[in-house]
């Protein structure tokens, strides 16, 4: 039975002040992997899946919040408006049918944090220390959001 044994001298490897890079050891005649075709098929598979995934049509951007947005509502009546509240305390009433900004509203300094949405009292949101509520109510032009309290 033949033992081979690797020795290596540490001195080769150590680097002689901080501002040295490391010595970086590498087989440059390394034999060519086997399954490299098998490899390649599966990446270009998964990226034509993944082709697929993202192909959905974009419907719109609704900007306006400065803040993420950490809350989306729908309306209790209306399925084409849209409340979306942000972390900085904005909630911002869209159209998604026209795509653009029915009303914007600075309720408080903290997140939105929506609770229920209901027909008379639209969004109830608030933080640790305060609260908020809107009201979203049908009016013959539309949808009317009238802001009820803002506690801070």
């Amino acid at each position: 039975m033949k033992v081979k044994m690797i020795s290596r001298n540490p001195d080769d490897y150590q680097r002689e002040t901080n501002k040295d890079i490391y010595k970086v050891v590498r087989n440059w005649n390394a034999p060519p992997d086997p399954f490299r075709a098998q490899t390649e098929y599966t990446r270009a598979l998964n990226a034509t899946k993944l082709e697929r995934v993202f192909a959905k049509p974009f419907v719109a951007s609704l900007d306006g919040h400065v803040e993420g947005v950490h809350i989306l509502a729908k309306h209790p009546g209306r399925p084409s408006i849209v409340l979306s509240g942000a972390r900085d305390g904005q909630v911002i009433v869209w159209a998604l049918a026209r795509r653009h900004r029915l009303a914007t509203f600075q309720t408080h300094n903290g997140p939105v944090n929506a609770r229920n949405v209901r027909r008379s009292r639209g969004v109830d949101g608030g933080v640790e220390r305060g609260a908020a509520s809107l009201s979203c109510v049908d009016g013959l032009r539309g949808v009317d959001v009238v802001p009820l309290s803002s506690v801070d």
